[in-house]
C-alpha cells in the first residue's frame, strides 16, 4: 500500500521542464544538486531524510530525479498513460537485485494507484509484457487510490499505478525521486555534469533500453478473487 511521508511544495517549478532520471547521488557519494533544482531542494531533503531512516543500505544506492512540468489538454495523460509498475526486473537484470523505492508528488491531478493483488500464474516477465497482465486484472472501481496534490507518496515496484487523465486543461508538475542500486543508463536520460568523474570511473554506456519486441501474448489469467 502506498503511503504519504510528507508534504511537497512544487510551486517553485514555474517553467516547463523535462528531466529524466538525472542522478543526484552515486553509491558512496553525497548529493550533488544542480543550482537549477533549488526549487525542489526542500522536497528532496524530505525524501532523503525518510529513506535514510528506513534503508540501512542507502549509501550503496543511486538516487535519481525525474521532474516534468508540461501543458496537458483535458482528457489526456501527461507522458505515457496506462497501468505499469516501476522497474520490473525482466531478462536484462540477472541476477536479480534489491528493489527500488519511489517518492512521487504532483501539484494537481494526482497519480492513480492500484494496491491490489495480481495473479502471476503462468507469467514470466522475461517474455510477457507486464502492463498487459495488469490491464487484464485491474479492479478500478474497488481498488483505485488517489492522494492529495502536494502529498509525497512512497511506494515500490509492487504497486501498480498510472498517470490520470486530467480533468481541466493546464500545466501539471510531477516529481519522481527513486533510490536504486542500478545504473539508469538509457539513452535520453538526463546527465548530471557534477558526476563526470563517477560516470567515467564506472564506465557508463548509455544505450537503447526499449521494451523487447519479441514479447508473447500473456496466458489466460484468473482474477485473484476467482
Amino acid at each position: 500500500m502506498p503511503f504519504v511521508v510528507g508534504a511537497g511544495d512544487l510551486s517553485g517549478v514555474t517553467e516547463e521542464i523535462n528531466l529524466n532520471s538525472i542522478p543526484l547521488k552515486f553509491p558512496g557519494t553525497e548529493f550533488r544538486i544542480p543550482n537549477e533544482l533549488g526549487c525542489v531542494r526542500e522536497l528532496l531533503q524530505t525524501c532523503a531524510s525518510f529513506e535514510q531512516k528506513v534503508n540501512p543500505h542507502v549509501d550503496g544506492y543511486y538516487a535519481y530525479l525525474s521532474l516534468q512540468r508540461s501543458y496537458v489538454e483535458a482528457g489526456e495523460h501527461q507522458g505515457s498513460g496506462g497501468l505499469h509498475s516501476d522497474e520490473i526486473q525482466g531478462r536484462r537484470v540477472q541476477p536479480k537485485e534489491p528493489i527500488i523505492q519511489v517518492f512521487v508528488a504532483t501539484d494537481g491531478d494526482p497519480t492513480e494507484y492500484f494496491p491490489q493483488s495480481f495473479s502471476m500464474q503462468g507469467v514470466n516477465p522475461d517474455i510477457h509484457l507486464m502492463d498487459d497482465v495488469f490491464d487484464s486484472q485491474v479492479d478500478e472501481e474497488s481498488h483505485m487510490v488517489r492522494f492529495n496534490p502536494g502529498d509525497i507518496v512512497y511506494f515500490d515496484p509492487y504497486c501498480v499505478h498510472r498517470p490520470p487523465r486530467v480533468i481541466n486543461p493546464g500545466y501539471r508538475t510531477v516529481f519522481k525521486f527513486r533510490y536504486t542500486p542500478r545504473q539508469y543508463d538509457r539513452a535520453g536520460n538526463t546527465i548530471n555534469a557534477l558526476f563526470t568523474d563517477e560516470y567515467e570511473k564506472e564506465g557508463w554506456e548509455f544505450g537503447d533500453r526499449s521494451k523487447p519486441t519479441d514479447f508473447v501474448e500473456i496466458p489466460h489469467i484468473l482474477a485473484p478473487n476467482s
